[in-house]
């Protein structure tokens, strides 16, 4: 039987996604300090898609269809392997503050492919305005006098990353899926993992990679990105992505920055100088007109 959404669910689903993906930026950057992106991003959601869905069958949940595991294999690789993977490569270069920032232009590319696609409605002028604003925010952080060699490498993947994040999203809200969000959560989990982990065999990451020399710190950092980056996060996103418009699924890209570039000062003493600080309001500022102008819309 469908779950009908209610506030005591969507509420901390939103909470949980707002806070704790803001968290995830440090934790992936701790983990990239010493173990490889593309295998490390591509076991985490293998144990965490794997452990969900083997728990949810046990509990009684219902046996997915051949057209459900089509949509979570598609919509998993783009949002795994297109976002979290590319964004896990970003973070051996860049600070973490700064991927999250430049990542939270998702609403941007939610509202843009949303019209493209016929799930939105055609952008107006204010839009447009907020768009070039942050582009402009982007260009400040971007400074390479402010950032080290490979900024440009980082940065672009930080921009590519939510535009494939939020194709994945979108697919996955328009297409046949099970009813129950946390089955087809841990579905897509699984799938884009594998993709990910392919990726990592394929191209020899996951064969020249040093194991012996992880830190401790990568490993705790690792194994709270399973339980509570991907268990609670990403289902908690798959479930509001499911159960609300575009304009509200992607009002998370608000706060994540916010948390990640404190908690990237706060431990990793991640620089705040002026530009970068100019960089991020205007960015967070065409972020929060988008939300605004498409809120009043709905």
């Amino acid at each position: 039987m469908p779950h009908t959404p209610t506030k005591k669910t969507l509420i901390p689903a939103f909470l949980a996604v707002y806070f704790i993906w803001g968290s995830t930026y440090l934790g992936i950057k701790m983990v990239v300090a010493t173990l490889p992106p593309l295998t490390f991003s591509g076991l985490r959601f293998i144990i965490a898609g794997a452990f969900l869905y083997t728990f949810l069958r046990l509990r009684g949940a219902t046996k997915p269809q051949p057209v459900h595991w089509r949509n979570a294999f598609i919509g998993g690789t783009l949002l795994i392997l297109g976002g979290n993977a590319i964004i896990s490569i970003a973070a051996q270069w860049i600070d973490s503050g700064l991927i999250a920032v430049l990542t939270s232009i998702n609403p941007l590319y939610m509202t843009f492919i949303g019209w493209w696609t016929g799930q939105g409605k055609r952008p107006g002028w204010i839009s447009l305005v907020a768009l070039g604003i942050g582009i402009l925010g982007i260009g400040l952080l971007v400074s390479p006098e402010a950032h080290g060699e490979h900024l440009i490498a980082g940065c672009l993947l930080s921009v590519l990353a939510p535009g494939l994040w939020a194709t994945g999203a979108l697919i996955g809200k328009a297409c046949k899926q099970p009813d129950s969000s946390l089955t087809f959560a841990a579905m897509q989990m699984l799938c884009g993992g594998l993709m990910t982990l392919a990726v990592a065999l394929i191209s020899g990451e996951a064969f020249h990679a040093n194991w012996s020399a992880a830190s401790a710190q990568s490993w705790w950092a690792f194994a709270y990105l399973v339980v509570i980056g991907s268990w609670v996060g990403f289902s908690s996103f798959i479930y509001i992505t499911k159960h609300t418009p575009p304009i509200l699924s992607s009002s998370y890209s608000y706060i994540n920055p916010i948390v990640a570039v404190l908690l990237g000062k706060w431990f990793l003493d991640e620089p705040l100088n002026p530009t970068r600080l100019l960089g991020m309001v205007l960015t967070l500022t065409a972020v929060g007109t988008v939300l605004w102008r498409n809120s009043k819309r709905q």
